[in-house]
């Protein structure tokens, strides 16, 4: 478990550190539930995976934490592609 100290300012804005957001995989204008807890406390829970997404411009866009880099999607995604054409040809 991972325990950070946050700061409630006056206007009710929740503001984590920088490098906590980082290491949580929270980015701006990610969304959290907050749930009381036993005792008094609180916990903040990421939405579910259906949550993640919102309309910008008439475009959905994913708001979650990319599962790999950038570059190594674009890798992939063309290694597949380049296969796919290969096996296509090779018909």
């Amino acid at each position: 478990m991972h325990t950070i100290e946050v700061v409630v300012e006056s206007d009710g804005t929740i503001v984590v550190p920088a490098d906590s957001t980082q290491q949580l995989g929270l980015l701006p204008g990610t969304r959290l539930w907050v749930e009381s807890a036993v005792g008094g406390g609180i916990r903040l829970i990421p939405p579910l995976e259906e949550d993640l997404y919102v309309e910008q411009d008439g475009i959905m866009v994913y708001m979650g934490v990319p599962l790999t880099s950038l570059r190594e999607w674009v890798r992939n995604e063309r290694d597949e592609r380049v296969n796919a054409l290969i096996r296509q040809a090779s018909l």
